[in-house]
């Protein structure tokens, strides 16, 4: 019944639309209105076009290299962020095989200058035991 429901009031919204644009194309076209279908019409190209494009390239790089099976094995840490602050890993191994992962930012005085630090830690999970049914 539900699904019935939704295909009626889809197909009385697409009336509803089609009707809408009956009383748009029944009254005469301004050149600002033919400039405006010329412009989204062009821009609706331009995005198919490059949507095209970049799945085109994306192809192409899977046919040539496969499909990717593991994370890049040789990514750097950085020792900063984009704000400036020390980047601090605890346990780099750890860190890329935990789910969760807790971030700190401290301020900590170093040769006699106060920094901010970025400190990452891989979290152990916690979960509740199981609980016996009944």
């Amino acid at each position: 019944m539900r699904n019935i429901l939704h295909a009626l009031l889809a197909l009385l919204l697409w009336v509803v639309f089609g009707f809408y644009w009956y009383l748009v194309m029944s009254r005469g076209m301004s050149q600002d209105t033919k400039t405006a279908i010329f412009t989204l019409s062009a821009l609706s190209i331009l995005s198919a076009l490059g949507m095209i494009t970049w799945i085109y390239h994306n192809v192409r790089i899977y046919r040539k290299l496969g499909r990717r099976s593991a994370r890049r094995a040789n990514v750097s840490v950085p020792s900063f962020d984009y704000m400036g602050r020390w980047v601090a890993i605890q346990d780099l191994k750890k860190l890329r095989a935990t789910n969760h992962i807790a971030v700190e930012v401290k301020t900590t005085l170093h040769k006699n200058r106060l920094i901010e630090e970025k400190i990452f830690r891989a979290v152990p999970v916690l979960r509740p035991p199981a609980v016996p049914p009944a």
